[in-house]
């Protein structure tokens, strides 16, 4: 696993915010900012999407691709996992007030 050449190629990097920005990344590669302890993977929104309805792991994503995370989870009536590395998300409206998303655990993120 891991993108060719080393494990972050394309400097993805923590921000002053605590976020990790990896707006030099294409949707899905992937990178690692601790020697390939934990890898995480940029996304667009339709990867994050195909991720959500594939049930996949959320929590080491990369977003800073995504500006708009709007009615992302509406359908979702079970949906409770960490969305990580948030970094670039302006638009984040939930239509259910009884759902529960932790968005980039501290102190990764600040929205």
């Amino acid at each position: 696993m891991g993108t060719c050449g080393g494990y972050n190629p394309d400097s993805a990097y923590v921000n002053s915010r605590g976020c990790i920005v990896c707006d030099q990344y294409a949707a899905g590669d992937t990178f690692s900012l601790d020697s390939g302890a934990t890898w995480i993977t940029a996304v667009d929104r339709p990867l994050l999407e195909t991720m959500r309805d594939n049930g996949d792991d959320l929590s080491k994503v990369c977003v800073s691709l995504v500006t708009d995370l709007s009615h992302l989870f509406n359908s979702e009536t079970s949906f409770n996992q960490d969305i990580g590395y948030v970094s670039n998300v302006s638009e984040l409206m939930f239509r259910n007030s009884m759902k529960t998303l932790a968005i980039g655990m501290s102190p990764r993120s600040s929205i």
